[in-house]
């Protein structure tokens, strides 16, 4: 990659590091593995998977400053033996929060922004926000009690 194009990995890196020290996580990796890898002791569980069809897009503001975005996922993991009648929705309700409160976005000029930066204070990315859906699969009692959350993250900066 030129000089003109950001690395992705300061931006993958620093978007890691924001949700990372997350305390409510038994495990935290940002390589994903599958929840049949992750022992239910090792759960609630918390992935950053960087979206390989998609990873960096271009783009361009009305101003014309190009834009790069790069694109991840957060993937939590929680496992439980509860039942139908007790279902594990609210605690991955409960996980999930608690990763959306740490993307939640300042307001400077009304406009909500999250800045993004690496672990010298250098700005990497210029907002940092979700972008789609909040998907949560949830698993009921026995072998089926895995549930699953998909936070879709982008974070655009200016280049």
């Amino acid at each position: 990659m030129s000089s003109y194009y950001p690395q992705p990995e300061p931006v993958f890196a620093a978007l890691w590091a924001l949700v990372a020290n997350q305390p409510d996580f038994a495990f935290r990796s940002r390589k994903w593995l599958h929840w049949s890898m992750v022992a239910p002791d090792q759960q609630p569980a918390l992935f950053q998977v960087q979206s390989p069809e998609n990873t960096m897009a271009f783009n361009w503001t009305p101003a014309g400053i190009p834009l790069i975005t790069f694109k991840a996922e957060f993937v939590i993991y929680h496992r439980t033996e509860e039942t139908i009648a007790d279902p594990a929705t609210p605690h991955l309700n409960d996980l999930v929060g608690k990763v959306l409160a740490l993307l939640e976005p300042e307001y400077k000029e009304s406009v909500p922004r999250k800045p993004l930066r690496d672990k010298d204070g250098n700005q990497v990315g210029w907002n940092v926000r979700v972008s789609g859906s909040v998907n949560i699969i949830e698993g009921v009692g026995g072998d089926n009690a895995q549930s699953v959350a998909y936070i879709p993250v982008e974070i655009l900066r200016a280049i």
